[in-house]
């Protein structure tokens, strides 16, 4: 896929989960829900934060949940 391509689905996506969530608030607004300050949310590209986090640090978060022990005895 082109670096292009994927700014294009990157921003289609974008699009896509923006009107998702100004449908939820519309649905929260119709059955009485107040907006809130503190539901404030925003879109970030997973790229702007991985690629600023060091690499030993990113091992460290996700380690934790990885299981080795299965992966390493099976035979392929």
């Amino acid at each position: 896929m082109t670096p292009t391509e994927r700014k294009a689905n990157t921003a289609a996506m974008h699009y896509q989960i923006k009107r998702l969530w100004v449908n939820v608030e519309r649905v929260g607004q119709r059955y009485g829900y107040p907006w809130e300050k503190y539901w404030h949310r925003e879109l970030v590209n997973n790229g702007v934060w991985w690629n600023s986090t060091p690499f030993m640090d990113v091992l460290k978060i996700l380690g934790r949940g990885l299981r080795l022990g299965s992966m390493l005895s099976r035979d392929t």
